[in-house]
């Protein structure tokens, strides 16, 4: 969970002489941001040698305050992700389980443009090496996203 939050900028900027002397200094206007809320639940079974979880993401986008004219709508993400731990054997020497992982998120975006929408997904796969006890990993993945 996270509450949405408000964030305000402002720009500032002086023109100065070498000596430090301050020939002008402006401020422009300052904009206060209303960031969404963000809410989300989650969930995963782990057999012996293999994890399975899914999670859903919710995104208040329709109460933000932003500095655009776009309709700004509500998200909700969903995703999904396995990884399964080879048995322990040798891997080129190497005396660890290899895991392999993959995942797969789909999300409807936050803005539509002359009323399209335009749904976000993208996919992960990869594998990771174990080292020094568990306690650490070598991971490489490959991730598409496609908007």
């Amino acid at each position: 969970f996270q509450p949405g939050s408000k964030v305000a900028s402002a720009e500032n900027s002086e023109l100065r002489r070498a000596n430090g002397e301050v020939l002008t200094a402006e401020t422009q206007s300052d904009d206060i941001y209303q960031l969404p809320l963000r809410a989300g639940l989650g969930i995963s079974w782990n057999a012996k040698r293999l994890l399975l979880s899914s999670d859903i993401t919710f995104e208040q986008w329709s109460t933000t305050q932003l500095n655009t004219d776009n309709d700004l709508h509500n998200t909700v993400k969903w995703a999904m992700g396995a990884e399964w731990s080879l048995a322990e054997r040798s891997y080129l020497f190497y005396q660890k389980p290899l895991l392999l992982r993959t995942g797969f998120f789909i999300q409807n975006h936050h803005q539509t443009v002359e009323g399209n929408t335009f749904p976000l997904w993208g996919f992960s796969v990869g594998a990771s090496l174990p080292i020094r006890r568990k306690l650490h990993h070598l991971s490489m993945n490959y991730s598409f996203r496609q908007r």
